[in-house]
């Protein structure tokens, strides 16, 4: 086993396979201040993308009269804002239902009906939640529509 172990040592096999093995520490170094570049630039996107939403859920809460309209900021206090908003029975174990994991979808159950009465209370069809929900951006456009329409 040592024989071989020493012929491919000597022969120029093990040289020529070594810059495949090995990473220079040029690519290494440009990748990682790629990656890096690229995680910071998706933290600030969904920083200004949340900023922008709580700011939305904020103004349509207002609209509504909602005393704690601030509660939009908060991620899991906005949930139980736009349940209360909404005028959904037990907004406090429904907001903790959406917080469990897997779990949480059940949650719709009660923020779709929260919507669709806000949605009323504004003076808005039901309709365009419905729509937006079925694209798949509803969470992201249905509080920009009831904010500034």
């Amino acid at each position: 086993m040592t024989n071989l172990l020493n012929d491919l040592i000597n022969s120029g096999i093990s040289q020529s396979l070594l810059p495949l093995l090995a990473q220079s520490s040029e690519v290494s170094g440009s990748a990682d201040s790629v990656d890096t570049t690229a995680t910071i630039i998706q933290i600030v996107i969904q920083i200004v993308v949340l900023c922008f939403i709580s700011y939305c859920t904020q103004t349509f809460l207002k609209k509504l009269g909602y005393e704690k309209a601030w509660y939009a900021w908060v991620p899991i206090a906005a949930t139980y804002a736009i349940l209360e908003a909404g005028e959904q029975q037990d907004p406090v174990i429904w907001m903790l239902i959406s917080c469990v994991p897997g779990i949480g979808l059940i949650s719709l159950i009660k923020l779709i009906p929260a919507y669709i009465r806000i949605c009323e209370r504004l003076g808005k069809p039901p309709a365009i939640l419905w729509t937006f929900l079925l694209c798949g951006l509803g969470a992201l456009i249905v509080p920009i529509v009831l904010a500034f329409t």
